[in-house]
């Protein structure tokens, strides 16, 4: 309970988990900070689940903005080919919050023909709003909020994956 291995798939912290448990005979008990970064900012937040963005909601912001969001993309590797419009526009607006880059600086670099400016600053905006008006918050609000927050836990030693 005093090591933590922070990363950012579920499948990673899983295969981590695993790997240390069969290496050191340890229990997913013995090891609860072997975590998403998401999960763990979640963990030290005490959020309830319903504050977090859902599939639901995108789908309905969709309606609201009039584009198809499938509510579904992970984006993880960063491809948008495939992705309905409206999971791509979530994206860039998110990619301009991490990157902390201006959204029409993203939208320049990006260089994607079938997204419109002025829908995705339309998309950005809307995105915002409902966020304030529902109280939720999306994966970058949590991680941003953690930051400012500055709550983590005690560990003796933090691993990573070339360890496990």
């Amino acid at each position: 309970e005093r090591i933590g291995y922070i990363a950012f798939t579920k499948k990673a912290a899983n295969e981590a988990r695993s790997r240390a448990a069969e290496r050191f005979g340890f229990t997913k008990d013995d090891m609860p900070y072997f975590r998403t970064i998401h999960s763990l900012a979640f963990l030290q937040l005490g959020m309830r689940p319903g504050s977090l963005l859902q599939r639901e909601n995108y789908k309905e912001l969709g309606e609201i903005l009039g584009i198809e969001v499938s509510g579904y993309s992970t984006m993880e590797d960063g491809v948008l080919q495939g992705m309905p419009l409206g999971d791509r526009y979530f994206f860039l607006d998110n990619l301009s919050r991490i990157t902390r880059k201006p959204l029409r600086t993203i939208y320049e670099d990006y260089g994607d023909d079938e997204i419109d400016w002025y829908e995705l600053d339309r998309v950005s905006r809307t995105l915002q709003q409902y966020k304030q008006k529902h109280k939720l918050l999306d994966f970058t609000d949590m991680l941003e909020h953690w930051l400012k927050v500055g709550v983590a836990p005690k560990l003796d030693a933090e691993i990573g994956r070339e360890h496990v």
